[in-house]
């Protein structure tokens, strides 16, 4: 709603000027013998602007960075392919504003989103995040800060800012731009479809490099602690499994048996001609054996019978059945590949 104005004398002409809620000026001068045009006029913007939408949230001066990344999550991260993994950078700031996590849940006909609840970590877990944090002290101290600041008080110079602490402790490129890309994308759609007229965004011109996919390979320590942390929950074999893969078998396999942790281990491969006696002993220690569709079908291999080898469509049509919605609760990106492009 407009504030109540009436025209007034300013240089020898009338002024007519309206202040709108979102904080725009209308104004407009007229010559001195058109005082009634003048208010006639005023009349028109008030009932334009009583007329007009209201800007979601109260517009950037009421929304906080995180209030809007909530609605942003709500009406455009949902129906993204990369939903579980924009959440997860979502709810570094609803959490640091205060606000509930979110997560994608599946059900009839799709996806919704829904809250997240909070749970308890692993002593391990807990610890290695807490290590985390400390490591990137600066940067998770800027990204509360910004999170509870209203959109309108967040300057150019807040994003240079964060996005030189980044830098500074140990971020890579690749995950600055996508933090500083998210932050842009919601203020551009704030302005588009928000009612957030005369707001500038602040990432605009900021010079983003591109994404880089990551494919990470554990040391030896790494997976050490990794399982010392799955044998501390109670869910482990709910949430956890073992794949690794070997392009021929003969007796590597026997590599991944002290890869045991309690949890279900598969063993993908190339290797046409693995032996009976082979199926057996991985049969005998839980191991299922991953191969393309040609090699389970194959009249030449020892496969088609074996309830302990399965096919790359199989194995995962199983494991999207049975651990799709327990990983998207914990914020597991996965299954966003063509449903068709399994290895033949």
């Amino acid at each position: 709603m407009a504030k109540p104005a009436k025209p007034f004398k300013y240089r020898e002409k009338w002024r007519a000027q309206l202040t709108l809620k979102n904080g725009q000026r209308l104004t407009r001068d007229f010559p001195v013998g058109q005082y009634d045009e003048a208010v006639r006029w005023l009349a028109e913007q008030r009932a334009n602007a009583d007329s007009a939408h209201e800007p979601q949230l109260g517009g950037p001066t009421q929304a906080t960075l995180a209030q809007a990344l909530e609605l942003y999550a709500h009406l455009y991260t949902i129906l993204k392919g990369g939903a579980p993994a924009e959440l997860t950078r979502i709810n570094h700031y609803l959490e640091a504003g205060g606000l509930q996590p979110l997560q994608l849940v599946r059900e009839e006909g799709g996806f919704r989103i829904a809250p997240k609840p909070r749970r308890a970590l692993p002593r391990s877990f807990a610890a290695h995040r807490e290590e985390r944090t400390q490591k990137r002290a600066k940067t998770y101290a800027q990204l509360a800060e910004l999170a509870r600041k209203p959109c309108g008080r967040i300057a150019k110079a807040d994003i240079r800012a964060f996005m030189a602490t980044m830098a500074q402790e140990g971020l890579s490129a690749s995950t600055i731009q996508k933090e500083i890309a998210l932050i842009k994308a919601m203020f551009n759609k704030a302005i588009e479809e928000w009612e957030w007229t005369t707001f500038k965004n602040p990432c605009a011109g900021i010079k983003l490099g591109g994404s880089v996919p990551r494919f990470v390979i554990l040391s030896r320590d790494e997976r050490e602690a990794l399982f010392k942390a799955l044998a501390e929950c109670d869910n482990r074999s709910a949430l956890a499994l073992v794949l690794t893969l070997k392009t021929t078998l003969r007796e590597r396999w026997k590599q991944v048996v002290s890869e045991s942790t309690g949890c279900p281990i598969y063993l993908a491969t190339l290797d046409e001609g693995v032996s009976g006696a082979t199926l057996d002993k991985l049969a005998a220690r839980d191991i299922c054996l991953v191969v393309p569709e040609r090699f389970k079908t194959s009249e030449y291999a020892e496969y088609k019978t074996r309830a302990n080898v399965v096919t790359y469509r199989c194995f995962f049509d199983e494991l999207r059945s049975a651990k799709e919605q327990l990983w998207l609760n914990v914020g597991i990106p996965c299954f966003n590949a063509d449903a068709d492009a399994w290895p033949a």
